[in-house]
């Protein structure tokens, strides 16, 4: 199954700090996957939500592995 039909008729995603993470470091195997989902949110294909217990995390990783440019997305 492709990830387009697994999001097929979903309104809304949570998503937690392991997915954003990968997308950010773009993290082999999974980086891929999660940057589907990424580019399916930015077409507008539905909603993400995440909580800023999430997202501290992601940040400051991101500006540790030198990655700020892809954290900023987010913003």
């Amino acid at each position: 199954m492709k990830i387009s039909q697994a999001f097929f008729g979903v309104n809304k995603v949570f998503l937690d700090t392991a997915p954003i993470i990968y997308y950010v470091e773009g993290t082999p195997g999974f980086g891929e996957v999660v940057r589907e989902v990424f580019n399916l949110l930015a077409q507008g294909s539905f909603q993400a939500v995440s909580s800023p217990v999430t997202l501290a995390p992601v940040f400051s990783n991101a500006n540790s592995f030198g990655k700020a440019s892809n954290s900023t997305r987010f913003y």
